[in-house]
């Protein structure tokens, strides 16, 4: 008796399948939406999982058979999408691209059982094949050198032997295939098929890695395993050239065994440039994220930044979602030009985690690096100094930078030069090495003035303008600000008990200019859900300059409201630190009155002054305390101290 997984959200479906699926001897699970199957398949074993291709809840087929076939406990279980209809070309091509190991149409759901039969069939032949694996380690361990070959392998491929025994023995290599006697691939798991960049079942190894001596290498392994043996794949699939290692374990036939049955190696496979990165992490921190724990956020962080968090409903934003879609399938570098306090933060980290890219995203402002130590902060230091630089934090991820026209064009133009070739340098060092990472680049100014100031390099923007991403600004999309708002309360809100925000609140926000665009919105908004008494923002937990917008609306009995013109007197509102200020009713138009302003009335102290210079920096800074500090000339641990100090 098999025990099978089942995840559809259509009821008519689960009912049929089950009953003929029980009916055929089968101990059969069902789930309504793809998380809580996904949960279930971590939880305990199942010889096969089958996932509608046409989940409408949630997570879709597609990326619920994608995250089965991660799971390291789940990638010899058969994944099979079905569809009640007959499935398209382009439904197979990502079902395959996603990992299933079969897709069945209408026509193909009446020999259900036959197919589950095979299927489980061939998972108990991997499984007794692990069984051999393992029987043949614990062998080579009795005899007292397998560790030692080991070692002696991984030190002549130039790798840190403590790192990859680490690697071995938590069982976590990067790709493994099992290769017949005729150098055609058996099986090969997910790693590996990433790796190779298809599924590459039946494949000779010839094809896969054609003239890089692999097939020589793993046909000579007949008694003894094989260890050290380093090659290059070439780039494919918007991935840059891999080195990788192997390492060969032929599984012999037992002397006496069935006619015919041909001898099998596995082939363990480590990709190199990520080993040497894990390894010098491990040297420069002591704080290692678990991995199953970093699956979990990663799955957390691809469903909070998914395309559709981009709020809005207008024509703009409905193009930016698409280019954001378009953009996440490739890795080509990116440009977002828009104003400042734009969405280009948002845009950057939805295009990294809608993209298929397992590493990290970090996000730096330009402005808050010190020209001097900018290249090595972006590029990392050589050894002896041996310093991490943000792209090597980031390989196989996206680093985002904010404004690169305040870096040197000498730093500008290492960018370029790593974009080009895929090679860097680090500061101090003369070897160039192969690094894989996306680059998402945000400006605030049109990039043609921006290369005419001679404040960006030509040739970065020459590399950048392929994939170009402009945002519009808030103010020429006005009919977005009441789905703005609402995500914002929705993301402020909810540790304070809001959940919603007043029509009458709405239509002040639709009232006034925003000089600082998306950010202040989301300032003004948070304001509000801080002050809120009651789980709907309303009119009085706006801000003071908020509020005197209501003397202009007029009611016309809808939830809409017609927008009187505003008094002339009133000076238009100053954006700064999130609270909106009035002007004074006697001082002049064009003047809001600032936290940093010093007035007739205060007392005369050194104090006072200091806060208010803090203040100062921290808002032409946009509240990024590392760039406030480099404009005071201060160290970072000092502003933190008198941060503290003032209670700001």
């Amino acid at each position: 008796m098999s025990r099978l997984l089942i995840i559809d959200n259509d009821t008519g479906n689960r009912l049929v399948l089950r009953s003929q699926l029980v009916d055929a001897g089968h101990d059969v699970v069902v789930h309504e939406n793809g998380a809580r199957g996904l949960v279930e398949a971590r939880s305990s074993p199942f010889d096969a999982i089958l996932v509608s291709a046409r989940l409408s809840e949630g997570i879709d087929g597609f990326e619920v058979v994608h995250r089965i076939k991660g799971m390291p406990e789940c990638q010899i279980t058969p994944a099979i999408l079905y569809t009640e209809d007959q499935a398209t070309t382009e439904e197979l091509a990502r079902g395959y691209e996603n990992g299933a190991d079969l897709f069945l149409g209408k026509h193909d759901l009446g020999a259900l059982t036959t197919i589950l039969k095979g299927q489980v069939r061939q998972r108990r032949r991997c499984l007794e094949l692990a069984t051999q694996v393992r029987g043949l380690q614990d062998a080579l361990k009795r005899a007292g050198n397998h560790e030692q070959v080991v070692r002696d392998g991984v030190e002549a491929a130039g790798m840190d032997p403590t790192t990859i025994l680490k690697e071995l023995a938590t069982g976590r290599p990067d790709g493994v295939i099992l290769v017949d006697d005729e150098g055609a691939v058996r099986y090969a798991d997910r790693g590996a098929c990433e790796l190779f960049g298809a599924r590459i079942e039946s494949m000779p190894l010839g094809m896969l890695a054609p003239a890089s001596g692999l097939e020589a290498f793993v046909r000579d392994a007949r008694t003894e395993p094989r260890v050290g043996f380093r090659f290059d794949l070439s780039a494919r699939r918007g991935r840059g050239v891999r080195s990788l290692s192997a390492v060969v374990v032929p599984l012999l036939v037992r002397p006496g065994g069935a006619n015919g049955q041909m001898a099998t190696r596995l082939v363990i496979l480590q990709d190199a440039t990520r080993r040497r990165f894990a390894a010098e992490r491990l040297k420069c921190s002591d704080t290692v994220l678990n991995g199953r724990e970093s699956s979990v956020l990663l799955d957390a962080a691809r469903y909070l930044w998914r395309p559709d968090v981009i709020p809005g409903r207008g024509a703009a934003i409905t193009a930016l979602r698409n280019a954001v879609v378009e953009e996440a399938q490739g890795r080509a570098p990116v440009l977002v030009v828009g104003p400042n306090g734009g969405e280009q933060e948002l845009v950057a980290r939805v295009l990294h985690y809608s993209s298929h890219q397992t590493g990290p995203y970090i996000s730096q402002r330009c402005g808050a690096m010190a020209p001097e130590n900018a290249s090595a902060e972006i590029f990392g230091m050589a050894a002896p100094a041996l310093r991490h630089g943000l792209l090597q934090h980031v390989v196989d991820g996206t680093l985002h930078l904010a404004d690169p026209g305040e870096l040197s064009l000498e730093v500008q133009e290492q960018l370029a030069r790593w974009l080009e070739t895929g090679m860097l340098t680090r500061q101090g060092g003369h070897k160039a090495e192969r690094l894989d990472a996306r680059l998402v680049i945000s400006l605030a100014g049109d990039p043609a003035q921006l290369v005419q100031e001679g404040r960006l390099s030509e040739r970065l923007l020459g590399l950048l303008q392929a994939h170009r991403i402009d945002l519009v600004p808030l103010e020429a999309r006005r009919e977005d600000i009441d789905d703005m708002a609402r995500a914002a309360v929705a993301r402020h809100g909810a540790s304070r008990g809001v959940a919603s925000i007043d029509a009458a609140a709405l239509s002040i926000l639709r009232a006034r200019p925003w000089p600082g665009d998306a950010k202040e919105l989301e300032d003004v908004v948070r304001a509000a859900c801080n002050h809120a008494s009651t789980p709907v923002v309303q009119v009085d937990d706006l801000p003071r300059t908020q509020k005197e917008l209501a003397a202009g609306i007029r009611p016309n009995g809808n939830r809409s409201a017609v927008f009187a013109p505003l008094p002339m007197q009133l000076a238009q509102p100053t954006y700064a630190r999130g609270e909106l200020q009035p002007a004074p009713r006697n001082g002049p138009p064009h003047r809001q009155p600032r936290d940093w302003d010093i007035s007739d009335e205060e007392p005369v102290s050194l104090d006072l002054y200091e806060k208010k210079a803090l203040l100062r920096a921290l808002d032409e800074c946009d509240g990024d305390r590392l760039a406030a500090a480099r404009l005071l000339k201060v160290g970072k641990s000092t502003l933190y101290r008198k941060l503290k100090r003032f209670d700001i």
